[in-house]
């Protein structure tokens, strides 16, 4: 039986990351230190091959797939966007921590906790749900075992926290820009109880030995 592997990878480093800013739709670049961290990753590191690339809309991911995938032609999925932050957009936790708002929708016990003028856990659980699933039902249709995913930090943790096998929090599946997992999907357990099998980071090291499911 087919078996089909996706790599999640970070976006590289914006100006928001390094303010810690919650950035979701401001369309902010990779700045030229990000671009320069991403080439000497390349060069250290081994980025797997796949055969369809999927990314977000926003800039950060098509240029970190351009460092890294030079030669990929990717689909863009609207749904993988990062969380619409509304009225926290651009502002830090500091910023934020006596907001009520700010404070309940941080804790994470309520999923229905919406952000002034953005979406709720709820919602965006939902959609990047929906995309993911998507992604993995085009790669079925096409006959393709192997895809890269570039996307953003809250997006792959999300991702990881509802699908992936060890079963952990949101906050135990936080990755580097650049960096990110690999997700091994057994078709049989994914169609009868969505899950997947993290098998561990990406990049890889030189020598690490990469093993391909057939």
């Amino acid at each position: 039986m087919k078996t089909y592997k996706v790599y999640l990878i970070r976006h590289g480093l914006t100006e928001g990351n390094l303010k810690g800013q919650f950035i979701g739709r401001t369309d902010l670049p990779v700045i030229p230190e990000g671009i320069e961290m991403l080439k000497r990753m390349k060069e250290k590191y081994v980025y797997p091959d796949a055969e369809l690339f999927y990314i977000s809309p926003m800039t950060r991911c098509k240029q970190t797939l351009d460092v890294l995938y030079p030669d990929a032609d990717p689909i863009v999925v609207s749904g993988l966007i990062e969380y619409n932050f509304g009225d926290f957009e651009g502002k830090t936790h500091d910023q934020l921590k006596d907001n009520e708002d700010y404070i309940k929708w941080s804790t994470h016990n309520d999923l229905e906790a919406s952000v002034p003028n953005g979406e709720n856990t709820k919602e965006f659980v939902t959609r990047v749900g929906t995309a993911f699933n998507s992604v993995i039902k085009h790669m079925m249709t096409e006959g393709k075992t192997t895809a890269v995913v570039c996307a953003h930090g809250g997006v792959i943790s999300t991702i990881l926290a509802a699908y992936g096998l060890p079963q952990q929090s949101i906050s135990d599946w936080e990755c580097m820009n650049g960096k990110g997992y690999c997700i091994l999907i057994n078709p049989t357990i994914w169609m009868r109880g969505g899950m997947f099998e993290v098998m561990g980071h990406v990049p890889f090291e030189k020598d690490e030995e990469v093993n391909e499911e057939e």
